[in-house]
């Protein structure tokens, strides 16, 4: 082989062995009989969050008379971002808002123009987006658990222009500030050892007519337009981090362990009261004192210092 190749082999063996060394760890975590990792994370009636990704929209145009004048959409990709809060509602209903930011950029192409700078205008929109969803999901499947979304939303467009006195005979574009419609979406749920990662994929489609007509009825550029409308596409990536402090799971170890990190979802790799002993805190009793009163419990009694309110199916 070429001394030019060389350096391409090198990486080609150093990768797989990268992957052949992680095989076990994903196996472990996503095989067919995976260690659990959160497994109190949706027990929870809150979870909090943030997420990241991409969109591309377009527009829907209702025409008036002369249908053949279509106008063009060249669309471009944008990105989002935002926060998530979600209630617990059952097992398998959570209810969800997921208020954010998003930037995209559209082109539109108007017919019959002869020079670029009638025929072409940039449309820059930013939003701030108010979701209020409803995600259903299946039963946990090992360290995953598939789901699909629907709700509505409440849209701000920060580059919407209404209120310029200008309008498409000056190259001026306006769009009405706000905006409602509807999403859905799938997407799975991913649960890592120390935060849940969900992937997942929206169709966006606005319900109000978002243009702002030109003064000229017989306008060029919108006279033929009764009706302009978003349509979109997103693509999110979210991370849910579980909680430090146990009390925060539904099986809360009121003393003496909530003054340290101690996490009774993971109690599987503690698996003898001495092991929890070896684990404690500087100010726990001391070894002699060990073990306190464990009637028929893994987790202690139900009164006393060593009181534990046992999980809530």
């Amino acid at each position: 082989m070429s001394p030019r190749n060389s350096p391409l082999k090198r990486n080609l063996v150093i990768l797989i062995g990268l992957l052949a060394l992680s095989a076990p760890k994903a196996q472990a975590q996503f095989g067919g009989d995976p260690i659990l990792n959160l497994q109190a994370e949706d027990l929870k009636l809150l979870n909090w969050g943030y997420y990241l990704g991409l969109n591309q929209y377009d527009f829907q145009f209702e025409y008036g008379d002369d249908v053949d004048r279509d106008v063009l959409v060249e669309k471009s990709y944008g990105f989002n971002v935002g926060l998530i809060g979600e209630l617990r509602i059952n097992e398998f209903l959570d209810l969800r808002t997921e208020p954010g930011l998003l930037y995209t950029s559209r082109t539109l192409g108007f017919p019959g123009f002869t020079t670029e700078g009638d025929a072409l205008r940039e449309v820059k929109s930013t939003y701030i987006r108010f979701p209020l969803l409803i995600k259903a999901g299946t039963r946990r499947i090992g360290n995953w658990k598939p789901f699909v979304t629907g709700g509505v939303y409440a849209a701000i467009n920060l580059g919407s222009k209404e209120d310029s006195l200008d309008d498409n005979s000056s190259g001026e574009f306006r769009m009405k500030t706000n905006s409602y419609g509807y999403e859905l979406g799938f997407g799975i749920d991913f649960y890592t050892e120390y935060f849940k990662f969900t992937p997942s994929i929206r169709g966006v489609f606005a319900l109000t007519d978002e243009l702002v007509p030109d003064k000229d009825p017989n306008s060029p550029w919108t006279g033929n337009i009764n009706a302009m409308r978003t349509r979109g596409i997103f693509i999110n990536l979210t991370f849910e981090y579980a909680p430090s402090n146990p009390c925060a799971c539904h099986g809360v170890l009121e003393k003496p362990f909530q003054k340290y990190k101690f996490d009774p979802c993971h109690i599987k790799k503690w698996n003898t009261p001495l092991e929890l002993w070896r684990n404690k805190g500087p100010n726990l009793p001391t070894e002699n004192s060990w073990p306190p009163p464990w009637p028929g419990s893994l987790f202690g009694p139900s009164s006393g210092p060593w009181a534990f309110s046992s999980p809530i199916s």
